[in-house]
């Protein structure tokens, strides 16, 4: 394998672009000829992805026939053996992680030009201003290339249509990742990819912890990421929550016998359901480069990235940037959290403790509010013990309005739910029932409320 490129690589780029409908679309957004030192396999990609662009789907050897025919009958035979062979090669999950191998050998095939470019010029005794203007250039195109997007008001016609219907038509594909609290994900439509999500106030650690669950529950990969507590109280806390045992009684090893039969049991279940909710504990030095190296690892393991990475919480973090003081640390801290995710293309939702200048505010939370798309703030009734009303507020809501809804909160399983699931309406003239989960015995009223001053009124289907 040379240190500029890598065959074996390009080939399995291309073999997982004929097999993986969402590796293709990746694949396609990612990387583009020039990534492809081998000129048979970038011939190979550059019909495949004109062929996507076109019609939005794989193309099969069928097709390619037809098109070399007309379009380059005298490499037919070279190009079709190739398809077919790579068509063959063995398909794994780790094409992310091989896009990524053929950007760093673009990365050193620029720099080497790069170096080149310099011998030459001081060999040739070029003017210096001119020569160093020239490098500079390149440097900065080879270092923004990887990353830096650059379009136009103009460009992609077609594809912006097809995307507008397939929207149209198919509208459950562009749903956002599902908090799995009904009237939450009626306001917000969900989570969105590279977005940047706060939540503030009391009771935020059991609130992202309850999405986290939720979210891991459907199949989508979490990653916790735990600053404040260490990994194994997030593992009892789940066990807590999906055996309905209190908390109290799992930590002090207190559990009836029939409640140990079913914690031992679901434990035992645990080892082969795998539910996709992954904890890392970072106990001391977190910045957001420590989350963006986590994050980076984590595709490396199971070949994505997280559908989102939960952070618990902000303040136990320090920005790469150097701060001056404790304005500057937030304001860089949050920057460098909303880049991460619009790099990973993944979401970040991290919970953040209120300063004293924010407590004293009318809008508390709002100090986060410069780079983080939406704010939320919770607070819990601190009168009721074993089970709580936990009031989920909108400060700030780049794509649906303000609102306030109250959640049922059991403290002692560590479970956050909608009453509207859980509570049955009496029939007219009929009381409560009285396992009504609502504190008092009551169904609470106004669980759902819109701020009717936020323009577009009560129209909350943003997406």
């Amino acid at each position: 394998m040379s240190k500029f490129f890598d065959t074996t690589i390009e080939r399995r780029v291309v073999a997982v672009m004929l097999h993986n409908d969402e590796a293709l679309e990746y694949i396609v957004q990612n990387i583009n000829t020039e990534d492809f030192e081998n000129k048979d396999v970038e011939y190979l990609f550059d019909i495949i992805v004109r062929f996507y662009r076109k019609y939005y789907k794989r193309i099969t050897i069928d097709i390619l026939t037809r098109w070399l025919d007309k379009n380059n009958p005298k490499s037919k035979t070279q190009v079709l053996l190739l398809f077919t062979e790579i068509s063959t090669l063995p398909i794994d999950t780790y094409y992310r992680y091989y896009v990524t191998e053929l950007k760093t050998f673009t990365a050193k095939r620029k720099l080497y030009t790069i170096h080149e470019r310099i011998t030459t010029g001081l060999n040739e005794d070029e003017d210096p201003d001119k020569l160093f203007t020239d490098v500079s250039r390149q440097i900065l195109v080879s270092n923004t290339s990887s990353f830096v997007h650059r379009t136009s008001v103009f460009d992609d016609i077609d594809e912006r249509i097809r995307l507008y219907e397939d929207h149209r038509d198919h509208p459950e594909k562009y749903r956002g990742v599902q908090y799995g609290i009904k009237e939450i994900d009626v306001l917000t439509g969900g989570m969105f990819t590279s977005q940047l999500y706060a939540i503030v106030g009391s009771g935020k650690s059991r609130t992202i912890f309850n999405i986290g669950a939720n979210i891991a529950k459907t199949g989508k990969s979490v990653m916790y990421c735990t600053i404040e507590m260490e990994a194994a109280i997030i593992q009892y806390m789940w066990e807590s929550r999906e055996t309905r045992t209190p908390l109290q009684k799992i930590l002090r090893a207190q559990m009836t016998e029939e409640e140990e039969l079913k914690y031992t049991q679901f434990i035992k279940d645990s080892a082969t359901s795998k539910i996709p909710f992954y904890i890392v504990d970072i106990p001391q030095g977190c910045t957001t480069g420590t989350i963006d190296a986590e994050v980076v690892m984590f595709e490396k393991i199971h070949g994505k990235v997280p559908d989102i990475v939960l952070i618990d919480y902000a303040n136990l973090i320090n920005p790469v940037s150097k701060f001056r003081d404790r304005a500057e640390k937030y304001d860089y801290l949050f920057r460098e959290l909303k880049e991460g995710a619009r790099a990973h293309r993944t979401i970040y939702y991290t919970a953040a403790q209120l300063n004293r200048e924010s407590v004293k505010s009318k809008e508390p939370g709002t100090e986060h509010i410069a780079f983080s798309d939406a704010i939320y703030r919770v607070s819990a009734d601190k009168n009721a013990e074993a089970q709580k009303e936990l009031v989920f507020d909108v400060v700030k809501g780049r794509y649906h309005e303000k609102a306030s809804i109250l959640l049922c909160w059991e403290r002692d399983i560590n479970l956050i739910s909608s009453y509207s699931d859980r509570i049955k309406l009496p029939k007219e003239g009929e009381e409560s029932a009285s396992d009504n989960p609502s504190p008092g015995g009551h169904v609470p009223e106004n669980r759902f409320t819109f701020d009717t001053d936020q323009p577009g009124g009560d129209d909350f289907t943003a997406y």
